[in-house]
């Protein structure tokens, strides 16, 4: 598009002066030149993309391979019990893996977990077995590895909660079952105990407001309703 007369010729402009039409003339042929740069730059910013698409690809499937490569040799020296040459070579594994592979990344964690386990590592070994449920949730290995650090991290709670989460989607895994029914005893007993201290220090709190008007708890009985099961409370001297 040409500028209008009005607008570049200063004689017509002075022989017609129409400021407003010159200004609308000037505005659209500036908004055509950017549009028209605008599409330009586009066009070879898709074509650069092209172009670099196919190399992208490949270096990440080289990548991917590498990565496999590296876990691979990493699981013949932990086969061998050479954990601490597995770590190195899944460490580096996972330096060459794309943060996009998350299944080959979990399995790579899951499997530094296992060499951290074997080490006797088990705060490691928990938190390299998370990192592989990051990656992928429900990674069966990945939560039995760190089902059994948290056992061994005296942290029953986490570990029971793990084998469930197995036990449920997996019903056949016997370990997990087995790990149920031994610790499922165990964990509420530390529940109990838990509950027991909590009331006991809320009974020296309130023995401790209490006492300041010459009562305690003592003077206060509960009574469970069987029908309803709420209770009722009652002061005695």
């Amino acid at each position: 598009m040409q500028r209008s007369a009005l607008c570049t010729d200063p004689a017509s402009a002075i022989a017609a002066p129409q400021p407003a039409a010159c200004i609308a003339a000037e505005l659209q042929y500036l908004l055509l030149r950017w549009r028209g740069f605008c599409e330009r730059g586009l066009a070879a910013t898709a074509a650069a993309s092209a172009a670099a698409s196919p190399g992208s690809v490949a270096a990440g499937a080289q990548d991917t391979a590498k990565a496999d490569e590296l876990r691979q040799s990493g699981n013949k020296l932990y086969g061998s019990g050479d954990y601490e040459g597995a770590l190195a070579l899944y460490a580096k594994a996972l330096e060459a893996v794309p943060e996009a592979a998350v299944q080959q990344r979990a399995v790579v964690h899951a499997n530094a977990a296992a060499a951290h386990l074997k080490l006797a590592q088990w705060a490691e070994a928990a938190k390299a077995a998370s990192a592989a449920l990051e990656a992928a949730p429900g990674h069966e290995k990945a939560l039995l590895r760190r089902a059994a650090a948290y056992e061994e991290l005296a942290d029953l709670e986490r570990a029971l909660a793990d084998y469930e989460t197995v036990l449920k989607e997996h019903p056949d895994n016997q370990l997990a079952g087995d790990a149920v029914v031994r610790l499922t005893p165990v964990v509420t007993a530390q529940r109990e105990k838990l509950k027991e201290e909590m009331f006991g220090k809320l009974k020296e709190l309130g023995n401790t407001v209490l006492g300041k008007f010459g009562m305690s708890l003592d003077n206060f009985k509960a009574d469970k309703d069987p029908a309803t099961g709420s209770y009722s409370i009652s002061f005695q001297q």
